[in-house]
């Protein structure tokens, strides 16, 4: 009976051990996506911030067209 009852022990102390180690495996893998979350939402924070203070305000003469169109522009008024 001593005998059962220290192999029963035994496996449970297994049994713990490898519990324990499941927990902390799970654990940080956890705490390295709440990371990439974090940081992810930083970047997408700072993002924000640096496009909003981008003038969104563009002329459309301001924005330079193709030597080739207006080439051929030059060319069709010609004729």
């Amino acid at each position: 009976m001593q005998k059962f009852h220290d192999r029963t022990t035994q496996r449970f102390q297994e049994y713990d051990e490898r519990l324990q180690e499941k927990r902390q495996i799970c654990k940080d893998k956890c705490d390295k996506e709440i990371q990439k979350i974090i940081l992810k939402d930083k970047l997408e924070k700072e993002l924000m911030d640096k496009f909003s203070t981008l003038d969104t305000d563009i002329q459309s003469d301001a924005i330079p067209t193709c030597i080739c169109e207006k080439s051929l522009a030059d060319k069709t008024s010609i004729l």
